[in-house]
């Protein structure tokens, strides 16, 4: 096989800004996301997020609003809160 670059090669394209692998949990019945992973050098561990946190609100709205794809690929530059 041969892999050639096409017309998008250069173009920019979104990858994980968190820092987090995160999987969908609950916490008295409203939609959280347990925090499975933290990579070393990113921002959540500059933040002190640690493995099995649970996140439940973003810049203070429920975590239950977000996407688990729409928390992975956002910069988030205000408070996340985490249990």
């Amino acid at each position: 096989m041969i892999l050639e670059p096409n017309s998008s090669f250069k173009a920019p394209f979104e990858e994980d800004m968190s820092g987090l692998a995160l999987d969908p949990d609950t916490l008295d019945h409203r939609k959280v996301f347990k925090i499975r992973q933290v990579l070393p050098g990113t921002p959540a561990t500059d933040a002190g997020v640690r493995k099995d946190d649970l996140l439940i609100a973003i810049n203070g709205r429920p975590a239950a609003e977000f996407t688990q794809r729409q928390i992975e690929l956002e910069t988030w530059s205000e408070q996340v809160s985490v249990l």
